[in-house]
């Protein structure tokens, strides 16, 4: 068990909510001392304050880091440059933080986080759960060099100690200027290029238990972490069944009122209109 747990996110004012609802869902099965490090390009002071009221209600200790950041980014699509960041956590972080599990902002705890923390990662950079499709993955992991699993950035335990030990800023920029007409998946590929066999540590798929709208194949038994992933999120568009709509479940118990789907319209990439009833 751990005395306490570092959390990080990456991201910008579109997804303050989800990320104030994800916190509260980790409340719901853990009460150790959390602190959280935002780093972020772009969020505004409205933001901020948001957030760290949320957080003092939670007895959560916020960290945000506002930082110059620029990268060439290819079919940005929904992606924001803020997604890099995470990449260079070893940079941005304060010294004294050996261990931290980044998290994307449209997840939900559905047990307890220490189930992904207390896992020892002392051998390895990055703990991870590989994509479960690697099949699908062929033609890219041959076009970036990827020989091990192709992993999932949605959810990385991270070993900081031994990431600022093999990692420098400018290998890293070095990578992303190398590789970004290849990328598919931005900061995703970059890792799954940066990182070795021996750097990594897959963790079983319920840490990262990768849910897409409506897909028949979703299956959440004795999930810890779910992971809305693709476009279309719980607040963009209708999610039926009932797994999925674990998100608005959790959302009642924030007391927030002035966030809905209708005000996310740019981030669905299309699909239904709904309330969050």
């Amino acid at each position: 068990m751990s005395d306490e747990i570092n959390i990080l996110y990456c991201l910008n004012d579109a997804y303050l909510y989800p990320m104030i609802n994800m916190l509260y869902s980790m409340r719901l099965y853990n009460q150790t001392r959390v602190n959280v490090f935002v780093l972020t390009t772009s969020f505004s002071e409205q933001s901020e304050q948001k957030l760290i009221e949320h957080c003092q209600k939670l007895n959560v200790n916020a960290h945000i880091q506002r930082i110059e950041f620029e990268a060439e980014m290819k079919n940005a699509g929904h992606y924001s440059v803020d997604m890099y960041l995470r990449i260079f956590a070893f940079k941005y972080l304060p010294s004294n933080i050996h261990k931290i599990l980044y998290v994307d902002a449209d997840m939900l705890f559905c047990d307890d986080v220490e189930k992904i923390y207390d896992n020892n990662i002392s051998n390895c950079k990055i703990a991870c759960v590989a994509e479960p499709c690697q099949k699908k993955l062929k033609k890219l992991k041959h076009r970036l060099g990827v020989e091990h699993l192709y992993f999932n950035s949605g959810m990385l335990l991270m070993n900081l100690d031994n990431i600022r030990k093999g990692w420098n800023e400018e290998n890293v920029w070095n990578y992303i200027k190398r590789y970004t007409p290849l990328l598919t998946y931005p900061d995703q590929d970059i890792l799954n290029v940066m990182c070795k066999e021996e750097d990594l540590m897959f963790l079983n798929g319920i840490c990262n238990n990768m849910i897409r709208h409506n897909s028949l194949k979703n299956k959440t038994k004795d999930t810890v972490l779910v992971h809305y992933v693709g476009k279309k999120k719980p607040w963009n568009v209708q999610f039926l069944r009932k797994h999925e709509r674990l998100f608005w479940k959790v959302f009642k118990t924030t007391g927030i009122t002035e966030f809905c789907p209708m005000k996310c319209k740019k981030l669905s990439g299309g699909g239904r209109k709904t309330s969050s009833n």
